[in-house]
């Protein structure tokens, strides 16, 4: 009987022993998952503890750029002109963004490899004449509303189609109705003045009653009457009504709202206007209008090109100036341009094709050697003028001659005067000390 007892206590003893290595196992083990899982928190905080309610799991980090970064720009890369320079003082006005560090930000967009868009066709100086023409009968219309005490009248949407006749009617009579719109002629003042004497021959503004009270109206001359008036042969009157189509219409449409000038508000356009001297040629004042449309719009940019036409959809979008040079390689900034690059952007709006850049050229180097050298006297609105030769030590700037104040100062139109961007300012002492004609011009 003892014997039984001791052997059911030498059982339970034995049993206990073992439960407790169970246990003293079991222990150890979750001591270890314990001490794995702490490591591996602190090796990747971003990892989420079983049980702490975190279900997503962080986006692994990539170097490549987002998907919505501009793709490449798989047009001519722009000559590398290392005399360049936003002006005198190279110093941005306000302090630069830096780029984003570290592996948890996406990659900033390099400003050299970004797409500036498809180019668009373009007449700059149809398209001025077409704003000129519609403000001038909206400003009839309303002096006569005032005089006859009519209500306010505003031209009908259909207005543009109107213009388009003219202007068709306009190019067939001038030999220019090729590629219409865009090969439409302007090239002399005596054309932009022929131009709008046949628009208010065909055009006026009159007053009738409506239900007793006086009112005021556009009257449109009938256009086949007035192409019989002018003598269109048969080969003339079956090309003018193949220019009146719809897809026409909407491509005169176009010109003014996809060229430069419809950023310009009224105010600044009637600036615009008044800064450009009469009695230029075509190219000249092309030239003066493009480049005067961005006026305090466009940001300097180290080494920033451009060869759209129109408003370049990248302007002021940060990008990283990707180009040694200046102070503010590395760091990001409203994209925009440098002065030689301004100047090709201005000469591509005002030719409106990018074939312009062979003639005109692409870096002040270049564009130096593509223009001759002229007199300071014999300087005329449109020519360039240019801080030093090519080569000399230090860095060149560029610029637009625009008229002569009366102060005995050349105006000029540049980007990166001082660091700023697009500005109209007075022609310093010793600021520039070179005038040079480019060979684009024929005058």
């Amino acid at each position: 009987m003892q014997d039984a007892t001791t052997n059911k206590r030498i059982r339970m003893g034995q049993g206990l022993r073992v439960c407790l290595c169970f246990a003293l196992v079991f222990v150890l083990f979750a001591l270890l998952n314990s001490l794995s899982l702490d490591a591996q928190t602190r090796a990747d905080p971003d990892t989420a503890l079983p049980g702490s309610g975190e279900t997503e799991t962080p986006a692994p980090v990539t170097t490549e750029e987002p998907q919505d970064s501009p793709a490449p720009d798989t047009s001519e890369p722009p000559e590398t002109d290392i005399n360049e320079t936003s002006g005198p003082d190279t110093t941005p006005d306000e302090s630069p963004t830096p780029p984003p560090q570290g592996n948890d930000w996406g990659k900033y967009p390099s400003a050299m490899g970004s797409q500036e868009g498809a180019f668009r066709p373009g007449n700059i100086l149809v398209a001025s004449q077409m704003r000129i023409l519609k403000a001038q009968t909206n400003a009839r219309i309303r002096e006569l509303s005032l005089a006859v005490g009519a209500q306010p009248y505003s031209l009908p949407q259909g207005w543009e189609g109107w213009f388009t006749q003219v202007l068709a009617l306009y190019a067939v009579q001038n030999n220019c109705a090729e590629d219409f719109p865009y090969g439409v002629r302007l090239d002399q003042a005596k054309d932009i003045s022929e131009f709008g004497s046949l628009y208010w021959d065909l055009t006026r503004i009159v007053t009738f009653e409506e239900n007793g009270q006086p009112a005021v109206s556009i009257e449109c001359k009938d256009i086949f009457w007035t192409a019989r008036q002018l003598g269109f042969t048969n080969a003339q009157t079956e090309q003018f009504n193949r220019l009146l189509s719809k897809q026409n219409v909407d491509k005169v449409k176009a010109l003014a709202s996809q060229s430069i000038i419809s950023v310009v508000d009224n105010g600044d356009w009637e600036q615009l206007l008044r800064s450009i001297p009469e009695n230029l040629s075509g190219k000249r004042r092309a030239v003066l209008i493009a480049a005067l449309s961005l006026r305090d719009k466009v940001s300097y940019f180290w080494a920033g090109k451009s060869t759209f036409n129109g408003w370049d959809i990248r302007w002021g979008n940060l990008y990283v100036v990707d180009r040694e040079g200046d102070g503010s390689y590395g760091y990001a900034r409203p994209f925009g341009m440098d002065c030689s690059g301004y100047i090709t952007w201005v000469f591509v709006n005002a030719a409106s094709s990018q074939k312009i850049v062979s003639s005109i050229g692409n870096g002040s180097s270049n564009q130096w050697t593509k223009s001759t050298s002229i007199a300071w006297a014999d300087l005329r609105p449109g020519d360039l003028v240019f801080r030093q030769k090519p080569g000399d030590e230090g860095t060149n700037h560029v610029g637009i001659a625009v008229y002569l104040g009366e102060d005995g100062h050349w105006r000029i139109v540049q980007c990166g005067h001082s660091g700023k961007g697009v500005v109209l300012v007075p022609m310093e002492d010793g600021e520039f000390r070179y005038a040079r004609r480019p060979a684009w011009y024929d005058d």
